[in-house]
């Protein structure tokens, strides 16, 4: 049977990613200064134990932030720029730490100490969070935003200027917040099990490894191309207090030579572009340079048993369905991983998805779709790609799948759990005795047409729409098979029934039934048990 998974969109793909920044790239040449190219200070422990003590007792945390707000997640929440510029009191201590470090309001000095003593405005002035206008000492405003995502703080460029004239360039490894839906999904598909090391690639903020030090890792990297990203990331690191993270400047793993890690995580660029200007967005011509480096790079840096969890924009081409073109970047170690891909969008039409993606943006992507037609391109994805060193000595395996938009962004390490259960060799060798049931929302069309004697049954199709989006045809024998699977019988004895009552060649074999059967499991159709 050949399943073949084509789920119809979802939803257009969309600008999210560079939106958040679309204000300050789209603002006339000139408009930041050399002085706000190198905001904030990497100043005393004290200093950061001091600013944390002010953050955490004005309640300056993702919940009060959402309850002050109104947004049911810190994702939703969009900086007023409007009134940015006209500085007004403070109600309180939070109102003027989100006002002034997320809306990125203009303050007044004298309103800042109605709420902060001179000590703690000090603090943020000392740590270079907030500096005063060069026109006017006793206004004052954030160099940065600076944010509060589960129980980390993060830091990160500004979306718009600080002061409605300032002059200057934006900085090609600009940091991009860490508040938006592109950020949203990534953080959701990554685990939270424990693990020893964790390497946070592509980190802009490095919130991912910063979460990750806070959390679930004993050891985490932040690591970055570009020396800005990783200077706000240590600002963050040492901000939270987190001496078991690290921050590295480099291209890629150059940043962290010679060392391996048991779990990678990625957000790489992806947006197609012949010229890098922006380091967080530009991913080559295709899109996919950076990502291809990262597959790369996996047989060198990846620790026995480890895994990269990886969120991208890519493509499905004529020469190969994405999974096929990660086997052929791990290249001689292939037969090493296991690759996991789980898709949340698909384009048909590459060309639209392109003008989709980069709507509103000033960027020069004209012959985009041309690149991607002479590529071969004939799909584009966006999800989760998930590459694992084999935990035990058995074949490697492949498997893709479609998330349902009702199944939670954490699916997809359950359907890597799932895969890798699959194809153990615990399960192999015991295939037979396990007890396969029908998943509860699979459904199977049958289509009659006119024949000697009347309606004959004569298409047989197979489809799922949570918690994976599938649809195969298949055959009659199929149908039979899948009948039998009520959750009581073992697939040995579904096997030798179909057998006897010669629904099933005799030409397959155990070991082709049992492929099948699995194969039916892991497109989500079938739910075995013990």
């Amino acid at each position: 049977m050949n399943v073949v998974i084509e789920p119809s969109v979802e939803k257009s793909l969309d600008a999210a990613r560079t939106s958040a920044c679309a204000t300050l790239f789209s603002s006339p040449p000139g408009m930041l200064t050399a002085d706000f190219l190198h905001p904030l200070t990497i100043g005393s422990r004290e200093e950061f134990a001091r600013l944390q003590s002010i953050l955490r007792g004005a309640d300056y945390t993702e919940k009060s932030v959402c309850e002050r707000s109104g947004i049911p997640s810190i994702f939703d929440f969009e900086p007023r720029q409007k009134d940015a510029y006209e500085p007004q009191p403070f109600r309180d201590r939070l109102d003027a730490l989100l006002r002034v470090l997320m809306h990125g309001q203009l303050a007044r000095r004298s309103d800042l100490l109605a709420v902060l003593d001179s000590r703690e405005l000090d603090t943020f002035e000392s740590l270079g969070v907030l500096a005063r206008s060069p026109g006017d000492a006793s206004l004052l405003y954030s160099t940065a935003v600076l944010y509060p995502i589960e129980n980390v703080y993060v830091a990160s460029d500004r979306p718009f200027p600080p002061l409605p004239d300032w002059s200057g360039a934006v900085p090609a490894d600009v940091v991009f917040s860490g508040i938006s839906r592109h950020t949203r999904i990534f953080l959701g598909s990554i685990p939270r099990d424990p693990c020893e090391s964790l390497l946070d690639l592509c980190a802009g903020s490095g919130v991912a490894g910063l979460i990750a030090g806070a959390n679930f890792a004993k050891t985490a990297c932040v690591a970055d191309l570009g020396e800005r990203c990783v200077h706000f990331s240590e600002f963050s690191r040492r901000l939270n207090g987190l001496g078991n993270v690290s921050s590295a400047a480099g291209d890629l793993y150059d940043a962290v030579p010679d060392r391996m890690f048991d779990r990678i995580v990625a957000h790489p660029p992806y947006i197609p572009s012949k010229e890098t200007s922006i380091l967080f967005r530009d991913g080559g011509e295709d899109g996919e340079q950076i990502f291809r480096r990262v597959i790369e790079g996996l047989p060198q840096a990846l620790a026995p048993a480890g895994r990269l969890h990886c969120v991208t924009f890519a493509s499905d081409r004529r020469s190969g369905e994405l999974e096929d073109r990660i086997r052929g970047w791990l290249d001689a170690e292939e037969a090493e991983f296991d690759v996991v891909v789980v898709a949340s969008e698909l384009r048909n039409r590459p060309d639209a998805a392109i003008r989709t993606l980069t709507r509103g943006e000033k960027l020069k992507l004209g012959e985009s779709g041309e690149t991607l037609e002479r590529l071969g391109v004939t799909r584009l994805f966006y999800g989760s790609v998930m590459v694992q060193r084999k935990p035990s000595a058995r074949a490697a395996f492949t498997a893709r799948t479609f998330r349902s938009p009702r199944t939670p962004l954490s699916a997809a390490e359950d359907y890597r759990r799932l895969a890798t259960a699959l194809y153990s060799p615990e399960l192999v060798a015991n295939g037979f005795e396990t007890i396969p049931g029908l998943a509860p929302e699979l459904r199977l069309t049958v289509t009659h047409k006119p024949g000697p004697g009347g309606l004959i049954p004569q298409e047989y199709s197979l489809r799922l729409d949570y918690p994976w989006v599938s649809e195969a045809r298949t055959e009659a024998w199929i149908a039979a098979l899948l009948s039998l699977c009520n959750g009581a019988r073992r697939v040995g004895e579904i096997y030798d029934q179909l057998r006897q009552e010669g629904i099933m060649g005799e030409e397959t074999t155990p070991a082709d039934f049992w492929g099948l059967v699995r194969l039916l499991a892991v497109s989500g159709y079938l739910e075995l048990g013990h």
